[in-house]
């Protein structure tokens, strides 16, 4: 009988350099892995993404449990489009700074004490835009799970059927283990460039505790993610320069849905040309010799 060894961050060595996301299932054609070799390797790395078809048919080769996942939700006919139920824009701050960034969080944990206990709400999330040093974000609200949240979740349910385990606390513990992507660790909270980057840059925030949202967690886990949050945002204005320009999005996990996505998590993306074509690995190196 052949054994599966369940891995979440192990490098795939085949020609193709495509990377499995342990958080969505997807594949993801990542920078800096993919030989030119043929055509279609070329085309992979110009284009960024497999076609549904070829994903498919990559992850049934030598992934079976997991090649529908991500085109399950199509197939099911389950994409459905959502309004919000509470939308909000927080006016710019002005140049992105540490101070600035202190005042959002203030700003998010404020809102949030507020919205969380609303029936209404199951969903909560923040997009946070900066362009050239100016910030902008928007809070929005939502009565069901988004169709990424719900992703995750069914992600994280198979994980805890095949291994007993937290899927997002695994997925920490097993970058920490690596650790060369990670870019440095706080009291409660990590900082890491994920296994499976799509964008140049992106850097990932996890809580080591579960805390599904800003309110649940501790005055002294709030002061850390500030730190974190900070510490992270200072090295990408130190590579990119003080016009850096961002994406910041707020998973927090659903109430009281999605039981399975154990905490809430912060993932930043920058398209930054300095990064372009570098591996995850070699993109945390270089923001490691910015912090």
């Amino acid at each position: 009988m052949t054994q599966t060894v369940f891995s979440l961050t192990q490098q795939d060595h085949r020609s193709l350099g495509i990377r499995r996301d342990p958080l969505t299932g997807e594949y993801i054609s990542v920078a800096g892995t993919v030989p030119l070799l043929d055509s279609y390797s070329r085309r992979l790395q110009a284009n960024g993404t497999l076609l549904e078809a070829e994903a498919a048919a990559f992850a049934g080769a030598d992934h079976q449990d997991d090649a529908a996942d991500p085109l399950s939700a199509l197939e099911a006919g389950a994409l459905r489009p959502q309004e919000p139920t509470h939308l909000e824009t927080i006016s710019t701050f002005g140049q992105l700074s540490d101070s600035l960034v202190t005042a959002l969080l203030g700003e998010y944990i404020a809102r949030f004490t507020e919205l969380v206990p609303r029936r209404d709400i199951s969903e909560l999330s923040v997009k946070e835009m900066c362009v050239e040093g100016e910030v902008t974000a928007q809070i929005a609200g939502f009565t069901a799970p988004s169709e990424a949240t719900e992703t995750v979740d069914e992600q994280a349910q198979r994980w805890a059927r095949r291994t007993g385990g937290d899927l997002l606390a695994d997925v920490l513990v097993s970058e920490i283990v690596a650790s060369e992507r990670i870019l440095f660790t706080g009291d409660h909270w990590v900082a890491y460039v994920p296994y499976a980057s799509a964008h140049p840059c992106e850097i990932m925030l996890l809580p080591k505790a579960p805390s599904r949202n800003l309110v649940a967690m501790t005055d002294s886990a709030q002061e850390d993610l500030q730190r974190t949050y900070r510490r992270a945002l200072a090295a990408l204005r130190r590579l990119s320069g003080v016009a850096a320009s961002y994406t910041s999005t707020w998973h927090m996990a659903p109430i009281p849905h999605c039981r399975a996505v154990s905490r809430m998590r912060v993932h930043i993306t920058a398209e930054t040309d300095l990064l372009r074509g570098k591996t995850p690995e070699q993109v945390a190196q270089t923001l490691r010799e910015h912090l």
